[in-house]
């Protein structure tokens, strides 16, 4: 193939930018499940203590410059905590 190829270059503040706002979004997925599991009086949902603990090692992977495995697993704990928000719902 000939032709011009472009190429562009993600810039670390670019980087952080998209790890910060993935956090925004596992922040606002535990407010739900946690808002679900009172509203409903699930205690299942409700005992994940771990959170922030949880959250804690994912800032620290951006913090520490490991981007790809920190979108990798903050999406992972967004779909997690969906998930279980849902089943609070159905055991409702």
């Amino acid at each position: 193939m000939s032709g011009p190829k472009v190429v562009r270059v993600v810039t670390r503040e670019e980087r952080i930018d998209t790890c910060e706002s993935l956090l925004r979004q596992l922040d606002a997925a535990v407010a739900s499940l946690k808002k679900t599991a009172k509203r409903f009086d699930d205690t299942k949902a409700g005992e994940i203590a771990e959170m922030s603990q949880r959250r804690s090692r994912l800032r620290d992977l951006v913090a520490s410059d490991r981007f790809d495995e920190a979108e990798r697993s903050i999406q992972q704990e967004i779909a997690f905590y969906q998930a279980e928000r849902e089943q609070a719902i159905t055991r409702a």
